[in-house]
């Protein structure tokens, strides 16, 4: 009997069934995480909607990337601008 979470099974081509509840379970030791995992009787085969799945998830992550990589550039250009800003005021040696 294999307990896999929702994506894990869109990767083998399984999608969980209509109604199907999975159980609630931590994703590791060290209880950082919890995901709801799915039974092998609470699942059926469908590839084309377990391919669409796995498609919008990697579309998903794809977007969360592009904005993480907008936000470091823009902050790099900040950080720059802030290196080369010299005020106009200067000190006289005393």
């Amino acid at each position: 009997m294999e307990i896999l979470t929702a994506l894990q099974w869109a990767k083998k081509g399984f999608i969980p069934n209509e109604g199907a509840k999975g159980t609630k379970q931590w994703t590791n030791c060290f209880y950082s995480a919890k995901a709801v995992y799915f039974k092998d009787s609470e699942v059926h085969e469908d590839k084309e909607t377990a391919k669409a799945i796995l498609f919008a998830k990697r579309k998903e992550y794809r977007d969360v990337a592009k904005k993480r990589e907008e936000k470091r550039i823009k902050n790099a250009v900040y950080r720059e601008k802030m290196k080369t800003h010299k005020s106009g005021k200067t000190r006289r040696a005393a």
